[in-house]
C-alpha cells in the first residue's frame, strides 16, 4: 500500500515538474521574441508578447522581473496604454530595476495623465541616476518644459544652461525661456530674448507682446521720473532734459502703442485695451483714449 502511494506521489512529482519546465520553456521563448521586438522598436508585438509572459508570471504567483517590466511599460506607452506603463514601470521601479529610457517614459506617462509633480520627479531621476545616457539630453529639455509649465523658474533658467546650444536656438525653447527671463531677470534681457525669437520668428505673439511690454514700461518710467524731477528742480537746465526726454518717451509709447493694436486685433485683452487707453491719454487723445478704456472695461 505504502509502495503505490510513493508511486502516485513520484508520479505527481513528475508531472508537475514537467509542466514547470513548459511553462519556464514557454515563457523564456516568448520573453526572447518580446526583447526581439522591443529591441527593434516594434513596440506593438513586444508588448503583446511581455503581456503574455507577465499573465504566465502571475498565473503561477512567481514575481515578474524588473526587466521585463521595465520594457513592458515602455512598450506599453508606445501604444497608447499609458496606465498600464504606469503600473508596469512602477512596478520596475519598485524593484530598483528600472533603466534611463523606462524613467523618461514613466515621465511622459505622468504628462499624459495630467500629474506634473510626478513627472518632473522621474525626469529628475532620469538625469541623476543615469548622467551619462543618451536619452539624458532629451530628459533635460522635457524636464526644462515641465519647471517651465509648473513656474519654477530658478529651475527653469538652471536647466536652460544644460540645453544644447542647438536647441536653445529653437523657437520652442526661447519661447519657453522667455516667459522664465520674465520672472526672474531685467527688461533688457527680456527685450534681447524677445528680438532673438523675432529674428527667427516674426510673428510671434509672446515675443511681441514682450516688446510691446517693454516699450511701454520704458516710456512710463521715464515720463514718471523726469516729470518728478522736473517738478523738484524747475530750472531751464532740468526742462531741457524733460524735453529730451519726452521725445524719447512718445517714440517708444509709439513703438508700443503698434504692437499693442496689432495684438488687440488678434487677441482683444482689456490688458491692451488698458495701455492702448493710457498711451493716448498721454498722446491727448481723448477719443482713442476712452474707446480703449471702454474696452478694457473702465
Amino acid at each position: 500500500m505504502l509502495k503505490k502511494l510513493l508511486k502516485s506521489i513520484e508520479i505527481i512529482a513528475l508531472s508537475f515538474l514537467m509542466f514547470s519546465c513548459g511553462v519556464s520553456f514557454k515563457t523564456s521563448e516568448t520573453v526572447k521574441l518580446a526583447n526581439s521586438s522591443y529591441s527593434s522598436k516594434d513596440y506593438e508585438t513586444a508588448y503583446v508578447k511581455y503581456r503574455s509572459t507577465i499573465n504566465e508570471y502571475n498565473n503561477s504567483g512567481k514575481q515578474v522581473p524588473g526587466e521585463l517590466l521595465n520594457n513592458a511599460g515602455v512598450s506599453a506607452f508606445y501604444v497608447d496604454k499609458v496606465d498600464t506603463a504606469i503600473v508596469f514601470l512602477e512596478g520596475a521601479k519598485k524593484q530598483e530595476n528600472i533603466d534611463a529610457f523606462g524613467y523618461y517614459t514613466l515621465a511622459l506617462s505622468y504628462r499624459k495623465v495630467d500629474n506634473l509633480s510626478r513627472e518632473i520627479t522621474n525626469f529628475e531621476l532620469c538625469n541623476q541616476k543615469f548622467p551619462n545616457d543618451t536619452i539624458v539630453n532629451s530628459a533635460n529639455e522635457e524636464l526644462f518644459d515641465a519647471y517651465v509649465r509648473s513656474e519654477n523658474w530658478d529651475q527653469a533658467k538652471e536647466m536652460w544652461s544644460k540645453l544644447n546650444l542647438k536647441k536653445r536656438g529653437e523657437v520652442r525653447f526661447l519661447t519657453d525661456y522667455l516667459q522664465v527671463m520674465q520672472a526672474t531677470s531685467s527688461e533688457k534681457d527680456v527685450y534681447d530674448i524677445a528680438n532673438q525669437i523675432l529674428k527667427i520668428s516674426k510673428n510671434s505673439i509672446p515675443a511681441q507682446a514682450a516688446l510691446a511690454d517693454y516699450y511701454y514700461s520704458y516710456a512710463d518710467s521715464l515720463y514718471v521720473s523726469e516729470m518728478k524731477a522736473y517738478q523738484q528742480n524747475q530750472t531751464m537746465k532740468q526742462y531741457n532734459k524733460l524735453l529730451a526726454a519726452l521725445k524719447k518717451v512718445n517714440s517708444n509709447f509709439r513703438s508700443a502703442r503698434d504692437i499693442y493694436e496689432k495684438l488687440y486685433k488678434i487677441n482683444p485683452d482689456p490688458l491692451y485695451a488698458k495701455r492702448l487707453g493710457n498711451i493716448y491719454t498721454r498722446f491727448e487723445n481723448k477719443k482713442k483714449a476712452s474707446y480703449y478704456y471702454k474696452k478694457a472695461g473702465q
